[in-house]
């Protein structure tokens, strides 16, 4: 009974092994000779007018000329390989059917489309990568030779402008960017870097940059007064946000000389530049010392720059501080985390503050700040912390104050 029985499953999966064969037999038997029957059969009576119209074109250049005889040959390989991974007639064969013509239409430079399938061949092939980015690859290939678009994902656009891309395969397909402005679109937004150059790995959705320029100019600045030199920088293409470590900012407000620190920008719709939080670079070093920034008002501190605000921080260990002086002596310090700088003032959600008197003082260690330009006008005042309801120390009277506001014009 045992044997039997083992026979029996033997059997069966013969019969279910031979259906599944020839279930997956290719339609496509890679005779050049019977391709373009084999490719119309596989396509289907039910393609729209436009599919139609890509599938007759690219079948009229594959009768003439326009491909080389090894690229067909890649193509025809190129085909049964998508076949094998199960890829459907409309959308996937029609965007790489797609893709083709346009290599022939926009009279791609020599060795482009050769270069192009050796690479796409390799991803294909390679079980790491899904269908839906083999098909973004392909489609963002043609985007790239219609429109210089290197990829789009979900609504979001990396383009390159003011440059025509040049492509070579050595182990990887690639695009290389000389001079070029590089914008990504995202969200009615836009974010550019001018100047880049690098390359564009579409594979791996990377572009690897050895130089780019980021101005300020949706802050509100002149390109000319703030604006980040990158160098050696990588962006994933996939997101519309990017970071530079060591890039260097160049900011005539603040420094006589370009800084080192780190960049973030992100594409977010902004109604007023005034109200823009991006870019954004904060500087490594954190301990400027910055004389007048208002009359009588000194900063040391690191500086963080968030679109069209300017924020004053301090290290893990350190806080910034904002040194008040009258007639060149020290009466009043605040050291805080955070300080917002802006063109009405500063301010600070909770900061440590030492009123001097000769060699006494008023201290508190958490109170909300506020300095009103204009008017020259101080206000300490209660925070949210539960810190900021102790009371202020007077070592010169030697106690204890409570009040709600502390306020005076300088």
């Amino acid at each position: 009974m045992p044997k039997r029985l083992i026979i029996l499953c033997f059997a069966f999966l013969l019969i279910v092994s031979g259906k599944l064969g020839a279930q997956v037999k290719s339609p496509f038997s890679g005779d050049f000779t019977k391709f373009r029957t084999e490719l119309t059969t596989f396509m289907g009576p039910n393609l729209n007018d436009e599919q139609k119209n890509s599938l007759q074109s690219f079948l009229t250049k594959w009768d003439s000329t326009s491909y080389k005889q090894e690229d067909k040959t890649r193509i025809i390989d190129i085909i049964s390989q998508l076949y094998g991974r199960f890829m459907r007639p409309v959308p996937n064969f029609n965007n790489f059917i797609v893709t083709l013509n346009k290599f022939v239409d926009w009279k791609t430079e020599p060795g482009f489309l050769t270069s192009w399938l050796t690479g796409l061949s390799e991803i294909v092939f390679d079980p790491r990568y899904p269908t839906e980015n083999i098909d973004r690859y392909i489609r963002n290939t043609g985007l790239m030779i219609t429109d210089n678009v290197i990829s789009e994902v979900s609504g979001m656009r990396w383009k390159v402008k003011n440059t025509k891309l040049t492509f070579l395969h050595d182990t990887v397909f690639k695009a290389i960017i000389n001079d070029a402005t590089l914008t990504c679109y995202s969200q009615k937004d836009s974010t550019e870097i001018y100047n880049v150059s690098g390359v564009y790995y579409p594979e791996f959705q990377q572009f690897h940059g050895t130089k780019g320029i980021v101005t300020w100019e949706k802050a509100g600045f002149p390109r000319d007064e703030v604006f980040a030199e990158l160098s050696r920088f990588y962006i994933n293409t996939s997101k519309n946000s990017f970071t530079v470590d060591s890039a260097l900012l160049t900011h005539k407000t603040y420094f006589k000389a370009p800084v080192m620190g780190l960049l973030t920008d992100q594409t977010i719709p902004v109604t007023n530049k005034v109200l823009a939080t991006y870019p954004r670079f904060e500087t490594y070093t954190k301990e400027f010392h910055l004389d007048n920034i208002y009359e009588g008002i000194d900063y040391k501190g690191g500086l963080t720059f968030e679109g069209a605000n300017v924020k004053g921080s301090g290290g893990s260990n350190i806080s910034a501080e904002m040194a008040f002086r009258r007639e060149d002596t020290l009466f009043l310090k605040i050291r805080a985390g955070e300080f917002m700088f802006s063109k009405d003032g500063l301010a600070s959600a909770e900061a440590e503050m030492t009123l001097y008197l000769n060699k006494d003082s008023v201290f508190h260690s958490n109170q909300a700040f506020s300095f009103n330009a204009k008017d020259k006008q101080v206000n300490l005042f209660r925070a949210n912390n539960p810190v900021s309801r102790s009371p202020y120390f007077n070592s010169f009277h030697n106690l204890d104050m409570y009040f709600e506001l502390l306020s005076w014009n300088m």
